[in-house]
């Protein structure tokens, strides 16, 4: 009998340790790739990219990919194509990891220059666009604002897009559509709930980065948001920017980089993030 209780006893005290333990997030991350999309002598195509992808999806059950915006306008491909060879180059890349059931670890959010030749529609991102701030006359989103990613081991992983929302190019373009890009604050107070409960709330933001600091200094913290992957400014953070303990990370431009943030989650709390950035050269 005395055995007996000592081994419930045991149990009772192991259980809290093994039912929260934490678990590996990995997020590959780029942004502004800027029609760098093909292999190059200095640079990794996404031919490439999609292989280090699928050796790290096989082995990572919870291991995502995200590029904060701008794939569009670089100096490898012709104003005249109008953004089209790099839409299906990343349609193709995201394709080919589609065929293998990691499509949904693939996620891209809208920059600026996704709008240097018009309003894409909706459908023409395969993977799906995301933009939580562009939104119609009646309010509703114009792209997809987020998605929710539930892992091979039960994480449940939230992505949502955000665009700047003043920039000349993008004004002129959503005018003839009756769009309007609304607040980010704004759009994050609104769609991060919708979400649910999250392991990992992330926001993809395409922005200046002074702003989204000031942005991530001014979400409530009931709002659960733990990482912010950024593009606009093209700078390498080495280590993550911090506001309002929210880590924001960067990974340069033109397919220079990419980034590697490893994320230790436990009962819907990061507990440690370890961050490099690789040169794809």
């Amino acid at each position: 009998m005395t055995k007996r209780l000592l081994i419930l006893l045991f149990l009772c005290l192991l259980w809290p340790f093994s039912a929260f333990a934490a678990e590996k997030v990995t997020i590959v991350y780029q942004n502004d790739l800027h029609g760098w999309v093909f292999p190059a002598s200095t640079r990794t195509g996404m031919a490439d990219m999609a292989a280090i992808l699928t050796s790290m999806f096989n082995q990572q059950p919870n291991a995502f990919y995200t590029m904060a915006g701008d794939l569009f306008t670089g100096p490898d491909l012709p104003q005249a194509m109008k953004g089209s060879a790099a839409l299906g180059v990343w349609n193709r890349f995201w394709e080919a990891l589609s065929n293998q059931g990691f499509g949904e670890r693939v996620l891209i959010s809208a920059g600026n220059h996704e709008f240097d030749y018009g309003v894409p529609e909706p459908g023409a991102f395969l993977s799906g666009l995301l933009c939580a701030n562009l939104v119609d006359k009646e309010n509703e989103p114009y792209y997809t604002p987020f998605k929710v990613v539930e892992t091979r081991t039960g994480l449940r992983v939230g992505f949502l897009g955000i665009l700047l929302q003043k920039n000349p190019g993008v004004l002129r373009a959503i005018g003839s559509k009756q769009l309007q890009v609304i607040s980010p604050l704004k759009a994050v107070k609104r769609f991060v709930p919708e979400m649910g409960s999250l392991d990992l709330t992330v926001l993809m933001i395409h922005d200046d980065l002074t702003r989204i600091i000031s942005l991530a200094q001014d979400l409530p913290g009931e709002l659960g948001v733990d990482l912010i992957f950024s593009g606009h400014n093209h700078v390498l953070l080495n280590s993550p920017v911090s506001a309002n303990g929210i880590p924001i990370f960067q990974a340069g431009a033109m397919n220079s980089y990419y980034g590697v943030a490893e994320v230790s989650v436990a009962q819907g709390k990061v507990l440690k993030v370890e961050n490099r950035l690789v040169e794809t050269i």
